[in-house]
């Protein structure tokens, strides 16, 4: 490496002395201009979609409650119960759970009992 600095001239030195600062002037410039662009595209913004500037509030500043919104929903929630059909209790239940919820839930009850008689528990608990 110090082989290398012997070769620089002074000439050179000087020249990358220049690129230096031409390169920040650049930069520098770049800089500036992105600014002037942000100022004026803050200007084209309507002031309804400008930031609002939030801070923080002194303790006696009163709290606003922000407006309740209404749930109006189209049909009312839930399942939709014809009155003119009659509904068993099973078919009620099949509206709520799958065919493979209820094996799913089959197995892991049965898998539970086998853990507890394999320890020796009262499975009829």
């Amino acid at each position: 490496m110090d082989s290398e600095e012997e070769f620089l001239s002074s000439s050179e030195d000087e020249m990358l002395d220049d690129e230096r600062l031409d390169l920040k002037e650049r930069f520098d410039l770049k800089e500036v201009t992105v600014c002037i662009e942000c100022e004026n595209d803050s200007d084209q913004i309507p002031v309804a979609k400008k930031a609002k500037t939030i801070s923080w509030k002194a303790e006696t500043h009163v709290d606003q409650v922000p407006q309740t919104l209404r749930f109006l929903p189209a049909q009312e929630p839930g399942p939709q119960l014809s009155p003119a059909d009659a509904h068993s209790p099973m078919s009620i239940f099949k509206m709520f759970f799958t065919e493979n919820a209820v094996s799913n839930l089959c197995h892991n009850t049965n898998a539970q009992a086998a853990k507890a008689i394999a320890k020796g528990r009262n499975s009829a608990v």
